[in-house]
């Protein structure tokens, strides 16, 4: 799949599209659980620490939403990218 440069900048950053909670792209597929959103945008090397207005990140989203795919599938990342 051939994407568009800029598209993958953006999502790299701590893009914020929650002007209430500055959560990034990455926050809203883990809160929603769209797994293969996440997937996706972990391997353009989106920043899995970056941090909500409330000290969250999409790991902790994942859990607070109870979403067990996304939680599943950052759990093995974190374990296979240390």
């Amino acid at each position: 799949m051939k994407i568009n440069g800029n598209l993958i900048f953006l999502f790299k950053q701590t893009f914020i599209i929650s002007p209430f909670f500055f959560r990034t792209v990455l926050h809203h597929a883990c809160s929603q659980g769209c797994v293969g959103a996440v997937k996706f945008l972990l391997s353009i090397g989106a920043d899995l620490l970056a941090e909500d207005d409330q000290g969250k990140n999409a790991f902790d989203l994942a859990i607070i939403n109870g979403k067990v795919e996304p939680f599943l599938y950052i759990f093995i990342y974190l374990i296979n990218n240390q």
